[in-house]
């Protein structure tokens, strides 16, 4: 998120959880959020979306397609594209943490099914879990492919492990700034490498 962001490319995300806020782990509030985002991003789509309301109102009893439909194809429809000059992302990360897998299957479907028809792009993450792994390969697999999957194993191992020290030096100075802001040489790199 951070480099799409630093290149105004990050349309919106949202990251599930299972161990964060109850929000974090519904699927339900994707679609919505992801909206919300793009509204914040670009005017013409906050306009859009906000006729779109207007017309028809949104309910929490709303499926995926019919947030889809709602809250992404009609607005993006509205408003012809966005920014030519460069693609937005919208990022849904850690698929894999929502805690209803059928729930899970439904949205990922409804976006996948979309992607043909909005001018956006979505990246999603997930662990390798069978009911999300299965639909995201299918992806590369359709004529013309809709997607890329590329998976962790794939990736240099250099780069993966500098990602997870990144990760643990960030927790670590959380920890730090919680529990003892007085320690201000810790986290070392020993500490790190442990």
């Amino acid at each position: 998120c951070f480099d799409l962001r630093q290149r105004s490319m990050l349309g919106g995300s949202f990251f599930c959880s299972h161990r964060g806020l109850t929000d974090q782990s519904d699927t339900r509030r994707i679609i919505p959020t992801l909206a919300i985002s793009m509204a914040l991003h670009d005017w013409r789509f906050n306009a859009a979306l906000l006729a779109e309301l207007d017309q028809n109102p949104f309910s929490s009893d709303w499926n995926f397609k019919t947030q889809v439909k709602h809250l992404l194809n009609v607005p993006l429809g509205e408003i012809g594209s966005l920014d030519d000059s460069r693609m937005l992302v919208l990022v849904v990360d850690a698929l894999d943490e929502c805690t209803d897998r059928l729930a899970t299957h439904d949205i990922l479907m409804a976006l996948v099914n979309a992607v043909p028809t909005l001018p956006i792009k979505f990246f999603f993450t997930s662990r390798p879990e069978p009911h999300v792994r299965e639909k995201l390969e299918r992806l590369e697999h359709l004529e013309p492919p809709l997607g890329r999957v590329l998976r962790l194993h794939d990736i240099d191992k250099d780069i993966v492990q500098a990602d997870i020290r990144l990760y643990l030096r960030h927790g670590l100075k959380a920890m730090r700034a919680k529990f003892s802001p007085s320690f201000v040489d810790w986290p070392n790199e020993s500490d790190v490498d442990s």
